[in-house]
């Protein structure tokens, strides 16, 4: 298999558990915090490269980590993203422009000058983006 095939979900889930095991021995009992830092890092990495399948992986890699540590099962995962599909797909979004990050469109709280972002409660607008 070269560097660009996509290897089949078995292949994933071994390379994943692997991963895990690494982790753990390496980094030891650590929240999430840490691998969410380094995945701000990394996405820069990707965005300077984004073709590169290594860079992307360094990314994938602190995922899986920050899931593991944050104690997120894959069914969990998998419904939140669900949820936040469906709030993507029902927000305005801004125009695209090609190298650039897309927000969706915000709107005010009148009341306090709080941003809101849709779908969100002003108390969820400081936790979600």
């Amino acid at each position: 298999m070269n560097r660009l095939s996509t290897p089949p979900a078995a292949d994933l889930a071994q390379l994943r558990a692997e991963h895990a095991a690494w982790s753990q021995a390496q980094f030891g009992d650590v929240s999430a915090v840490g691998p969410a830092k380094h995945l701000s890092k990394e996405a820069l990495e990707v965005a300077a490269a984004p073709c590169d399948p290594i860079e992307h992986a360094d990314c994938w890699m602190l995922l899986w980590d920050m899931q593991r540590r944050a104690g997120i099962s894959d069914e969990q995962l998998a419904q939140a993203i669900r949820e936040k599909l469906a709030v993507n797909k029902a927000r305005a979004w801004g125009k695209t422009r090609e190298g650039e990050a897309i927000e969706h469109a915000h709107t005010t709280s009148p009341a306090v000058g709080i941003p809101l972002f849709e779908g969100h409660a002003p108390a969820e607008a400081a936790r979600h983006g």
